[in-house]
């Protein structure tokens, strides 16, 4: 029996998991193809030996509950391959050196936006329109991409201070100007992106991998504007021929002197082809170029080839051929939408995020933080909004994620798509939920708007690296978007009326009300009720989007008409939406944020680097693990284990612990795990974290901001596990109070009165060194 086989007691399992035809997955490190599925059963072939087998639903679910399957989405991808084979050195856009990675996203946004204002006919397809239109985009995406984010995130476009203000100013002074591109490149750039979804990692350059590089055709950029503006000459209702306009291009004494073009044709052709008088007489041609060239002694124009000039014909879409030379009737009978499914069929096909701003005042400070002040100082507490940040699934109407924040930022759009890929069961068990929310699959497109928080090059190097894509609705269209705006809309009318201080829409709804006099929510309550109403309520309530089915059971039968994709393994997911950390290997391993991480391959990655840093990316809701690799080329992630056993705890359920610990024996600069252990466990049961908190809670750190804690708390500390080292602080109720009031060195240092044979002579450490204590005995 194979290690992942199935045991003879199936459990229901509400989720049908399926791939495509032909999909290549990994289980424990095995290939394999699938070939089939349906509600009850997956087939699959192996890689390995050709054998198809069948796998029930109930023992793949488990598998992936185990974080035993992989479904390897950007292996999959045809374009992502090839890209792959002529470029090895990087698999993923987390992989390319930042100033590269920022160059792509920053071409990726201005060709969409160039591609958006084409579509509104505000900017159409042409090398004047383009070279004019070009200069004001790219400053707009160089601001939006180079501005800090972490700035945006404490005070925003609504409230400015002096600090914001010295931020913006640092943040712009640092950025790095991207030069603004050719029309011809940029239509380039758009081609290339509709072709294969929009992955920014198609835009890197192949040249250097190419063993014949072609140059251009045109080296001389004049010869190049002369076959630009002929070949727009094409675009026209007389519908000239390629191999007329080409001979009027070359020009010379017969065409030169034939200008007079009667009724739209030139008369000493026997072939005539109807021509706009004036669109032809303003075009330059070689033969007059020449002309002047020879005048003022500059070498002759060389002319293209019928081919490079036909070749240039056949670049123009098609749908503008056709809207120029035919009309607009016949593009529209040629182009129209034969036939289109609305928005998505299986679950995880589309996935909507947005963000909204909740019509209701809330406290950061619980009730009890205000007891024994006035009434004045009550009311002089500041009292914010928050903004919600919702992921809809877009076939199941399902939550699939949340977050609370005080201003949208790029880290509060990581952490909120993150949570599409995992179980949210703990997060809706910590808030009082009756339903489950395992609702988790491997996301194909993203739908958001162009927001700053959106467009930031963490979030889109995140969503490739996991293998899916990201559609950018357009600016100020929110009806295109409706299904995720009407769930702000539902939970407006559905939840705020339950509580005081609501804001209101506008001036009219709210009419004399002061909501800051009134306003009694605190955060704390308003994070478990959110999440109660989303899982309780919204998923399991009929729903007019669905034909009156609720969202849970419209995702129960999507995944078993259609199935559902799984989730990437923790170890991908980290290495999308880790925060990413460099730190040398040391004796003991990887020191992060207090804790040492090592295993056997960091072994072999310090014998290759020697002590170089490597990079290491941290899931700051679980410590048990992160990702290093060296900073090579093609370099693999490995994961690297905890030395300590923490299990799943957050990043900041660490820092409280250790805060506890450093108030209590602030002299102490070595702890036994047991100690970190019972203050982790103290931690939770007096409820200053919690899973909610960590799930959806608006307290979100940066790299910078978790560097600056950990310098402070974990300065001369560290955990030493109790195997290895002697007395230490155990908390313990019968220990010695003189032995607990001792540091730990002096302890050590002690020597015994007597040692027996059998027993290992107690040793201190100096420096690097390690020495053995002789007893009297031994002397």
């Amino acid at each position: 029996m194979p290690p992942f086989a199935h045991s003879h007691s199936p459990r229901p399992s509400p989720t049908t998991w399926s791939f495509p035809p032909g999909h290549v997955f990994r289980i424990d490190g095995h290939d394999f193809a699938h070939v089939a599925s349906d509600a009850l059963m997956l087939r699959m072939r192996s890689l390995d030996t050709g054998i198809v087998q069948t796998l029930p639903q109930t023992a793949f679910d488990r598998l992936v509950g185990e974080d035993r399957v992989d479904p390897r989405i950007p292996e999959n991808d045809p374009s992502r391959q090839s890209l792959i084979i002529d470029l090895p050195d990087a698999l993923t856009l987390s992989d390319l050196p930042e100033k590269e990675r920022n160059t792509l996203i920053a071409y990726t946004e201005l060709c969409r936006r160039v591609v958006e204002k084409h579509k509104k006919k505000e900017l159409p397809y042409t090398r004047t329109a383009l070279r004019k239109a070009l200069p004001a985009i790219m400053a707009e995406v160089n601001d939006e991409l180079s501005l800090d984010a972490s700035a945006r995130a404490y005070g925003g476009a609504n409230r400015s201070s002096k600090v914001d203000k010295t931020r913006r100013l640092a943040a712009r002074t640092s950025r790095q100007i991207l030069v603004v591109p050719a029309p011809s490149t940029v239509l380039g750039y758009i081609a290339i992106l509709e072709a294969t979804g929009w992955d920014p990692m198609q835009l890197r350059d192949r040249r250097s991998r190419r063993r014949s590089p072609r140059g251009p055709n045109l080296a001389d950029p004049r010869a190049l504007e002369i076959m630009t503006a002929w070949r727009d000459a094409y675009l026209d209702r007389s519908r000239p021929t390629a191999k007329t306009l080409y001979r009027l291009m070359k020009g010379g004494p017969d065409f030169e002197g034939a200008t007079d073009i009667v009724g739209g044709t030139r008369p000493s052709r026997s072939r005539r082809t109807r021509l706009p008088h004036e669109r032809v007489a303003k075009l330059p041609t070689f033969f007059a170029e020449n002309e002047l060239r020879a005048k003022t002694g500059l070498p002759p124009l060389t002319p293209p080839s019928l081919s490079t000039f036909e070749r240039d014909i056949r670049k123009l879409p098609e749908y503008d051929k056709v809207l120029a030379r035919y009309g607009p009737s016949k593009a529209r009978r040629d182009f129209k939408v034969a036939g289109r499914h609305e928005l998505a069929m299986r679950p995880g096909e589309l996935v909507g995020y947005d963000s909204w701003r909740i019509q209701s005042l809330s406290k950061l400070l619980p009730r009890k933080a205000f007891d024994g002040l006035s009434a004045d100082v009550r009311t002089a507490v500041e009292k914010l909004r928050l903004s919600l940040t919702l992921g809809i699934d877009a076939a199941t109407r399902v939550v699939v994620g949340v977050r609370l924040s005080l201003d949208p930022n790029a880290d509060t759009t990581v952490r909120a798509l993150r949570m599409a890929f995992v179980d949210k069961t703990e997060i809706a068990r910590a808030a009082g939920c009756v339903s489950t929310w395992a609702h988790m699959c491997s996301v194909s497109t993203f739908a958001m708007d162009g927001g700053p928080e959106n467009i930031a090059g963490i979030v889109q190097a995140g969503i490739r690296d996991v293998g899916s894509q990201v559609a950018y609705g357009k600016a100020g269209v929110p009806d295109e978007r409706g299904w995720l705006e009407a769930v702000f809309r539902t939970t407006d009318i559905q939840l705020l009326p339950l509580f005081q201080g609501r804001t209101f829409s506008g001036v009219n709804a709210k009419g004399e009300i002061k909501p800051e006099q009134v306003a009694n929510l605190v955060i704390p309550v308003l994070q478990p009720a959110l999440i109660r109403y989303l899982v309780d309520v919204y998923n399991n309530q009929p729903h007019s989007g669905l034909g009156g089915r609720t969202p849970n059971d419209a995702w129960i039968e999507a995944s078993r008409l259609y199935g559902v994709q799984p989730p990437p393994s923790r170890a991908r997911l980290r290495a999308a939406f880790g925060m990413t950390f460099e730190r040398r290997i040391q004796n003991t391993g990887i020191s992060l944020v207090g804790l040492e991480f090592a295993n056997d391959e960091v072994a072999e990655i310090r014998r290759l680097v020697g002590q170089e840093k490597v990079e290491v990316r941290l899931d700051v809701d679980n410590l048990d693990e992160i990702s290093a690799r060296a900073k090579r080329p093609g370099s693999p992630w490995v994961t690297v284990p905890c030395r300590t056993a923490l299990g799943k705890v957050s990043l900041e359920d660490w820092f409280d612990a250790a805060t506890h610990i450093r108030r209590q024996h602030a002299d102490v600069s070595a702890l036994r795990e047991s100690v970190v252990q019972t203050a982790l466990a103290d931690i939770r049961n007096l409820g200053i974290r919690s899973a909610l908190d960590a799930g959806i809670g608006p307290s979100t750190m940066t790299r910078d901001q978790i560097e600056e804690e950990a310098a402070k708390l974990f300065r001369q500390f560290r955990i030493v596990p109790a195997e290895e080292r002697g007395r230490t602080l155990d908390f313990r109720s019968d220990a010695d109070s003189v032995d607990d009031m001792a540091s730990i060195d002096a302890a050590e240092v002690q020597a015994p009165t007597s040692t027996s044979k059998d027993e290992p002579m107690p040793t201190t450490r100096r420096g690097r060194r390690t020495f053995s204590i002789k007893t009297g005995d031994d002397a």
